[in-house]
This record gives C-alpha cells, sequence and structure tokens, in this order.
C-alpha cells in the first residue's frame, strides 16, 4: 500500500470514529436533557436530576468536541495539509491514552503513530 493511501485510510479511519463520537455525544445530551426533565426516572430528586443532566452535558461537550477534531484532522490529513501530520499525532496520542475509546480508539491511534512517523509519509506533507 502506498504512502499516499495509508493517509487516505487513516483520514476515514479518523472520520468514521469521529463520527461515532459524535453520535455518542448527541446521545449523552439527549438522555441527559431527558434525565434532567424527570422523564427518564420521575422519582429522582431535583439534585439528582441537575446533577446527571450536568454530568451528562459536560460528556456529551467533551464526546463531541473531540469527535469534531477527528473528523477535522481526517479531513485534513486527506488533503495533505502541512498542519495535519501533527494534529494526527497528537490526535492519535490521545486514542492511545484515552481507554473511553478503547480497543478500537486504540487501535486508530496505533495505527495513526507507525503511519504518520513513516519516512515515506512525512515526505507527503510540506514542511511547516
Amino acid at each position: 500500500m502506498t504512502a499516499r493511501k495509508k493517509v487516505e485510510l487513516l483520514g476515514i479511519l479518523f472520520w468514521v470514529q469521529g463520527g461515532l463520537s459524535v453520535a455518542g455525544a448527541l446521545l449523552f445530551l439527549v438522555v441527559g436533557a431527558l434525565g434532567g426533565l424527570g422523564l427518564i426516572e420521575p422519582k429522582d430528586t431535583l439534585q439528582d436530576r441537575i446533577g446527571g443532566a450536568l454530568g451528562a452535558a459536560i460528556l456529551g461537550i467533551g464526546l463531541g468536541v473531540t469527535g469534531a477534531a477527528q473528523v477535522g484532522v481526517g479531513t485534513a490529513l486527506r488533503r495533505l495539509r502541512p498542519w495535519a501530520r501533527t494534529a494526527g499525532m497528537v490526535v492519535g496520542v490521545v486514542d492511545i491514552a484515552c481507554c473511553c475509546t478503547a480497543p478500537i480508539g486504540t487501535a486508530i491511534g496505533i495505527y495513526a503513530v507507525v503511519v504518520l512517523l513513516n519516512d515515506e509519509v512525512v515526505a507527503l506533507f510540506p514542511a511547516v
């Protein structure tokens, strides 16, 4: 497989993982809103509902931001933007370190680091 094809595949993997993260974020936000309104467990106290809704909102926003970053980096990698290799390395290392995406995110993170450190791939990206 050529270096260009490896980078394109990595970009697509980031798109898929980012899309799943954004979908998960939306789920957290919807469930948090429903729980905060008392529609999931009406017997919960107001304090419990607010705490659950805030927790779900924080997780949803965090997951949405990381998902959007993955989609953006995947797009930039496929377009061979000069900064995309560095951003892809950061996203790959975060995927490896973040246990919430295991095992698929860990595998994608390892693949990202291996591909983006390849000399042929480094030559594809213009110096910043």
